[in-house]
């Protein structure tokens, strides 16, 4: 999955503009937790026995949870509306699509070479990658929303 963080793309130079200051930092860093951990917890997925992977799974659909759950406690300005939304859109896929799909996919038997087998982890891979390219899609929209966002209050981008 491509990810970047949000915070190196957009600086906040507006005073006047606390509020919104302080709602960029804290989705920003409640998502550049989610960015850092997730990156990690995917591209290890597929990595050791089922029971590992079972619970590198658990780790990922947890650390989705507690984002969201962050995130929605966090009420929004106006301005900062769309930031939030998109945010959030992020998690709810991931938890609702993508944890589903890998949980499908660490499931096949490795070693089983049956045409059947062959053909479920076919299957199981495309879900997959089209699971990840909507993610991916959806974190591009989060940095597009978040430099609206900052334009919208006056700040300053790098």
């Amino acid at each position: 999955m491509k990810k970047m963080i949000l915070g190196a793309v957009i600086a906040l130079t507006m005073f006047s503009c606390g509020g919104n200051m302080d709602m960029n930092q804290q989705i920003v860093g409640v998502y550049n937790k989610y960015v850092v951990e997730s990156e990690k917890l995917v591209d290890n997925v597929d990595k050791g026995t089922l029971e590992e992977r079972e619970k590198t799974l658990a780790k990922l659909a947890s650390l989705v949870d507690s984002c969201t759950t962050v995130v929605k406690e966090i009420k929004p300005t106006k301005e900062a509306e769309a930031f939030h939304t998109s945010t959030l859109e992020v998690y709810k896929v991931v938890a609702e699509e993508q944890v589903p799909v890998l949980k499908e996919f660490i499931a096949i038997d490795e070693k089983d070479e049956s045409n059947a087998n062959i053909d479920k982890y076919n299957k199981a891979i495309d879900k997959v990658n089209t699971v990840g390219e909507k993610v991916s899609k959806l974190e591009e929209k989060v940095l597009k929303v978040q430099e609206d966002f900052a334009k919208a209050i006056g700040a300053k981008l790098y």
